[in-house]
Parts: structure tokens; sequence; C-alpha cells
């Protein structure tokens, strides 16, 4: 085949190479490398920000990856420029769409491998989505407790509601500052910087600063380092590398059209949000995980569990809820491996607390919730892949018993 002359054919051909589609296949298979031993002390949120979740990695924890392999080693950080998993991905389905489908050639023979090559781009496309729309969080529920809103893992929120006087239409209303608007005001990265938000149906504006991933509040003895509150501060501790267990705050003030500040901390763990009083009105104002509503409710009728003969470690456990959707009650059971599926979400049986100091035991059950519109993507190009193989391998089968069967007659 001649050499392309013209540069996009040129960098058509690129895109096409197999020489481009092993690199980053090996690219690919580093990162996933790289990222299981980074999760051993970094955690597994971090490690997919880091390497799955980036166009690019600009270092790697070389002494964190070697005490994961159980090899004694200091701190190190070895500086690279490595593309990341979006990067790697994004490449491998262009690579795989113009090498794979558009320059293959079309035969009879090559059916198989169009659809197989087909189903891998497919699959990819179906990551992409899963990453840009996929919502996951969790609902616990109480014994004889009902709810339609799920709270998500990982994202932050603050939350500024009006609750005196109440809406007209008694319906909730609330504003909300997603977390990357402030998680970037450490005071590590940014010293002494604040951020104030505004909105047309405030009499106030809130001002946010020195945002803290962990940390708990601290009765204030004069010796602290940063500004006290009523009192207190925010401590900050050490990440912890299960990421749900860490519990954030933020320092926050309002200020009204007057220039009267009123200040306050926000901690993720706090009994009760931050009530304001602006202009005769109250405000409730809550650093808190970001929520969902679902389609239906769900009320937690009975949880069961079985334990392990002699300990208190459960074997299986499984709940009896029911499914409300529009005056329409069903009744379900969710188990560890029997998921409720309806209306785009998938409600998972995920764990469990009880409380058996009392008379009356209390039961939670906690269901992971998610909403992914590529939820079954993946189980489709697997069943096509197979397919495509499948048929390509009955087609060179063929051929060879033509070919063994010709030589057999000469």
């Amino acid at each position: 085949m001649p050499k392309p002359t013209s540069f996009p054919a040129r960098v058509f051909a690129f895109f096409c190479s197999f020489g481009l589609a092993t690199t980053l296949l090996i690219c690919l298979l580093l990162i996933t490398f790289l990222g299981t031993l980074e999760q051993v002390e970094h955690g597994l949120l971090e490690s997919q920000k880091k390497y799955f979740e980036s166009w690019y990695i600009t270092s790697i924890d070389l002494g964190g990856c070697l005490r994961a392999m159980s090899v004694q080693a200091k701190d190190m950080s070895l500086p690279v420029l490595f593309p990341g998993g979006l990067l790697s991905m994004t490449l491998l389905t262009i690579t795989m769409i113009c090498g794979g489908l558009v320059r293959i050639r079309k035969s009879p023979r090559t059916v198989g491998v169009i659809i197989a090559h087909f189903s891998i781009v497919f699959m990819l496309i179906a990551g992409a989505v899963e990453f840009g729309f996929k919502k996951e969080g969790n609902l616990a529920l109480l014994e004889g407790q009902t709810s339609d809103e799920f709270q998500s893992y990982h994202h932050r929120v603050i939350e500024i509601e009006q609750i005196d006087p109440p809406a007209k239409d008694g319906k909730r209303s609330v504003l909300v500052i997603h977390d990357d608007l402030f998680r970037d005001l450490t005071p590590e990265k940014t010293t002494g910087k604040a951020r104030t938000f505004t909105n047309a149906g405030l009499p106030f504006e809130l001002t946010v600063m020195n945002y803290a991933d962990n940390c708990e509040p601290q009765r204030a003895d004069g010796t602290e380092s940063r500004e006290a509150v009523d009192g207190y501060f925010l401590q900050p501790k050490p990440y912890n590398t299960t990421a749900e267990q860490n519990i954030d705050g933020i320092y926050a003030s309002v200020k009204d059209k007057a220039g009267t500040v009123q200040k306050g901390l926000l901690w993720g763990a706090e009994g009760a949000p931050w009530t304001v009083k602006v202009d005769g009105k109250t405000f409730l104002i809550d650093l808190t995980r970001e929520r969902w509503h679902l389609p239906f409710a769900v009320k937690l009728d009975k949880f069961e569990r079985e334990v392990h003969p002699g300990t208190e470690r459960a074997r299986k456990f499984s709940s009896q809820v029911t499914k409300i959707s529009g005056g329409h009650e069903e009744k379900k059971v969710i188990k560890m491996n029997e998921p409720l599926r309806d209306s785009g979400y998938v409600l998972f049986q995920a764990s469990f607390s009880m409380d058996q100091s009392g008379t009356n035991p209390v039961k939670q059950s906690v269901f992971a919730v998610v909403q992914n519109p590529s939820d079954q993507w993946p189980l489709y190009a697997c069943i096509a892949v197979a397919i495509g193989l499948l048929i390509h391998f009955i087609s060179m089968l063929r051929k060879f018993m033509q070919r063994a069967a010709k030589h057999a007659a000469a």
C-alpha cells in the first residue's frame, strides 16, 4: 500500500496504525497497575481521579507503589508526563473507529471482525456515558421509614434554604452551591482567599473560605492559628483513604445589605444546619452531600439477616420494601445479588446497621443507588463481541477445512 502524501491522509494513517493501538493498550495496562498499587495508600477515589479520570498524569508515587508490593521504601515521587485514562481511552476509540471500522477491508470474511471492533467501540462509548452522566449514592432507611431521595457518596454541596416565612406553594426550594466552586479554597492552596456567592433571591451574600476535606470542630483556647467562631475552630485531620469516612468543613460568613456580618462554621457531620436571620427572614445554611430525587419512594418494611454459626458476621441479608409510585404500591425484596431495577435506577443491598442495646432492636438498611444510562451497554457489547468472534472463527474454520480438502484431494 503506497504511503499517504497529504497531511490529512498521514493523520488518518497514524490513527489507523496497529502500533498506536498496541501502545494505548499498554498504557491502559500500566495505568491499571499503578492505580491499583496507589489505591492502597491514597484510597480508591483519589486513585480513580488521578489515573482513570484524568487526561494526563504528572507524577507517580513510587514509594507508595513499592510499599504496596511489600517492599520497604521511603517516600519518593517520580515526575512523569503520561497519558491518563481519559486521553488513552479517547485515542483508543478513535483508533478503533479509523482502523477497525473505516479502513478495514469489507468482505464476507471480515464480518465477524467488524462486529467485534464495533462492539469494543460501543463499550468505550458506554464508559464515556457512564463517566459523564452516572449518579451514584446511598439510601439509608430504618424499618418503617419511607424516602424518595438518595445522597451522593463524594459530591458535597452547600445548601441555602429559607424556612421562615415558608414558601407560598408549600414546596421546598433550596439554592445549591456545588463543591467544585469551593473545594479549592484550602489554606494550603489559597491562603487567606475567600469566595463570595450572591443570588437575586437572597437578601445577603455568602462568603466561604478555608475548606478542609477532613476536620472536626475544636474549642478555641487562644493558641490555635486560625480564627475562632463562637469559641470554636475547625481542626484539620489526616485525609482518610476511605473517602466516605472523611468529614469536611468550611468557614462561612453572611453579609446583609446594611453591612452586618454573621460568621459561622459549616461541618459535614453537624447535627443541625447553621441558622441565620436577615431582614426578618430565617435561612438554613448546610454543608452536606448532594441529594437527588428518585421517581418513586421506597419504604423499608422489614430487614432480615443470617449470620455465620457462632459469630455475628452476616452471611447474607435482605430487605423487604414497598415501592410507591403515583399512589401505586408494589412489594419487592432486595437481596445482596438481586437489586431492584426501575425507571433507570438500580438499588443494591449494600450494608446495614443494628442497635440491639434497647428492648426493641433498631435495624437500618443501606442501599447503594445507581442511575447509569449505559447500565446494560457493556453486557450488550460483550454479547456482540462473542457473536463477532464466533462468526470469524466459523469463517476461518470453514476456510481451513476447504484448503485441507483440496490438499487431500491433490
